[in-house]
């Protein structure tokens, strides 16, 4: 894959899903460098890499100061939000050109939609679309849909795939989310 694109990108995830029970086994190793053929515990593996990788870690290279500013504009966005009147000028008013710009032939997200989905279903289904987003706008909340995604992990090249290390993950999000 010389010249990686979107589109490719996309076509190999949804490849290595309908891939699942193939013949050839994968054996990856656990931190103690034994073999893991068993598919649960290959997840389990998997999982427990990504969550510590996910965690903030005080090492030598971790940046507290650093830390500290992003945690104090993390706050002052958050008040000025809250702070903030949103009136009736502000509600979100969505077209149907919007959905038409929305990205077609990618993945399936998690409930299993894609941008066609949304694209076919045309005017029907703006109003729904945009008192979805203007309700997270009037309650400064983002609903957990918006937070979580199908991950899978994505063997990097020319490394040792026993390895979890030598994976990064790749997560499809909720396809509405991208709209927001």
């Amino acid at each position: 894959m010389n010249n990686p694109d979107s589109k490719t990108f996309h076509r190999l995830i949804r490849k290595n899903r309908a891939q699942s029970d193939n013949s050839t086994t994968l054996i990856i190793k656990n931190t103690n460098g034994e073999d893991i053929v068993e598919q649960e515990k290959q997840t389990d593996i998997f999982a427990e890499f990504y969550e510590t990788l996910a965690t903030p870690a005080t090492e030598k290279h971790f940046n507290s100061k650093y830390m500290e500013e992003c945690e104090f504009r993390y706050n002052l966005i958050n008040s000025i939000v809250y702070q903030s009147t949103i009136n009736e000028n502000d509600i979100t008013q969505f077209t149907e050109e919007e959905i038409k710009k929305s990205h077609q032939g990618k993945a399936e997200d998690g409930y299993s939609l894609t941008a066609e989905h949304f694209r076919h279903a045309g005017n029907t289904i703006l109003p729904d679309i945009a008192n979805f987003f203007n309700n997270i706008m009037l309650t400064g909340t983002i609903p957990d849909i918006l937070k979580t995604g199908i991950f899978t992990p994505v063997h990097k090249k020319k490394k040792d795939p026993t390895l979890t290390t030598n994976y990064r993950g790749i997560t499809v999000t909720f396809v509405l989310g991208k709209k927001f």
